[in-house]
């Protein structure tokens, strides 16, 4: 975020999983926790394809979800006693942004995909 609060990148991870898997949660989270290892070592090494940010930038996290996993992480108690606050439109929103694709994994039981968002004129 710049000191506006708008947002000048986003670092995108997706992820989903195939609806007819029988699977372990145990094995899937085992699985989640290697791709993400490698996700984040990619973070890494992203500056040489990012232009640098204005001072002063900050930075948050966001989460998007459907709203059938918000009501099933709802019912779960620890959930309610931290509770999810929607952003703002402010800091949702980016202008032009500029799409840089940095990994890709897909396996049997999950697919993954990392990727930023750049706002195409940062200063």
């Amino acid at each position: 975020m710049d000191k506006e609060h708008h947002p000048v990148e986003r670092f995108v991870f997706e992820i989903s999983q195939p609806t007819l898997l029988s699977i372990s949660s145990d094995t899937l989270l085992s699985h989640v926790e290697q791709l993400l290892r490698a996700f984040i070592l990619k973070i890494s090494v992203c500056d040489a394809v990012l232009n640098n940010n204005p001072p002063g930038c900050s930075f948050t996290v966001l989460v998007h979800t459907r709203d059938a996993a918000t009501r099933n992480m709802e019912k779960v108690q620890v959930i309610k006693d931290f509770p999810w606050i929607v952003a703002d439109e402010q800091e949702v929103h980016m202008q032009e942004p500029r799409l840089i694709p940095l990994k890709t994994m897909t396996s049997d039981i999950v697919k993954m995909q990392l990727y930023v968002e750049e706002r195409a004129h940062k200063t």
